[in-house]
């Protein structure tokens, strides 16, 4: 163990602290320069000539975590009231060192959590990626075979310089759309900076329409959007938000393999203190195990699925301070609304996280 005075480290046995600490016993001693357990170099080293040593160990539920002592009593020898008065200190000293130690613990073991869910959430936010791999790819093709087929008309020598500038316009414009889709998309899959910022719940949300845009068409999924015009900002981290949405979404084009009807919506609500997102589809619906499971970890109906994009987003939502809730019957469809707080407890903010499934 570390020496508090001397930096030195102390083995079990070693000096009368060590012997202390070993045996778990009290040690007085008022004449040290004949005594066999001192030891000048380990019981010594305090910066003072020391004449007499009142040593006793410092113990949490029979276990010695360490041992406090006394050097040269001011006024004559250490006596066993001294040592009676030491032991009653080293109680409260002993449960002070070890509530520190389990303080200093658990905020390593809070931190370790927080870092392991930052990197599950990221994990969950590529898989949501994966899931719109193909799609992206379409969205990204089409802009540059338009660039393509632009800059090659724009190099034939024969051509009217009118039309060149305008092939060579056309090629810019895609450009710009190529870049568009690009940033979305870096913004969406960067992890998180955790930084809560004043955040437009609609703007959030039509960026995700515009993120899954491609598989949505190519799921013959329609969308219907209804978004209030009077929702205030509130304060959240927008790409957590992104997130949830993102994984609603494509879960709903998932379980409508035919194609189908999306109805995306936000409001108000009355009492100006929360904004509700709601997301209804119109395919099989949910069974009542299903509906009682389906924001438990690793509860999925999918072959392919991790189980753990609704659990994610779950979090994410409660430490915004807000719900998520599902409701569906069979063949009915299912509605999932997200309800988040206008005027959030700051306790109940977060500092990072994401997913999908």
């Amino acid at each position: 163990r570390q020496g508090w005075i001397t930096g030195r480290t102390l083995r079990p046995g070693e000096g009368i602290v060590g012997h202390v600490v070993a045996t778990g016993q009290p040690y007085l001693a008022n004449d040290v320069a004949n005594d066999p357990l001192f030891l000048p170099r380990v019981d010594g080293e305090s910066g003072f000539t020391v004449h007499a040593l009142l040593c006793v160990p410092l113990t949490v539920r029979d276990r010695v975590i360490g041992a406090i002592e006394l050097v040269n009593k001011l006024n004559g020898a250490f006596t066993d009231a001294d040592l009676d008065l030491l032991q009653t200190m080293a109680g409260s000293v002993a449960v002070a060192v070890e509530n520190a130690k389990l303080y200093t613990e658990l905020a390593d073991f809070a931190h370790e959590v927080e870092r392991s869910q930052a990197q599950l959430v990221q994990a969950e936010k590529m898989a949501a990626i994966g899931r719109l791999a193909a799609s992206l790819a379409h969205e990204i093709n089409n802009p540059l075979q338009a660039i393509h087929n632009s800059l090659h008309l724009a190099m034939l020598e024969s051509l009217p310089e009118a039309k060149r500038h305008r092939y060579l316009a056309m090629a810019r414009e895609e450009v710009d759309r190529l870049i568009e889709i690009i940033q979305r998309m870096l913004d969406f899959y960067r992890p998180s900076g955790g930084g809560v910022v004043q955040t437009d719940v609609n703007q959030v949300l039509q960026n995700v329409l515009a993120i899954a845009g491609k598989r949505i068409q190519h799921g013959h999924v329609r969308i219907h959007t209804r978004l209030a015009g009077d929702l205030p900002l509130i304060p959240a981290v927008p790409d957590q938000l992104a997130q949830v949405f993102l994984n609603i979404v494509i879960n709903a084009v998932e379980a409508m393999p035919e194609g189908g009807d999306l109805r995306v919506g936000t409001l108000l609500t009355e009492d100006g203190e929360w904004i509700l997102a709601a997301f209804r589809d119109s395919g099989p619906g949910m069974t009542p195990e299903q509906i009682a499971n389906v924001f438990e970890p690793f509860y999925t109906t999918k072959p392919s699925g991790t189980g753990l994009g609704l659990a994610i987003s779950y979090g994410i939502v409660e430490r915004h301070g807000g719900t998520i809730e599902v409701s569906s019957q069979p063949r009915q469809g299912a509605t999932f609304i997200v309800r988040l707080p206008v005027h959030p407890a700051p306790a109940k903010m977060l500092r990072g996280s994401n997913g999908a499934d």
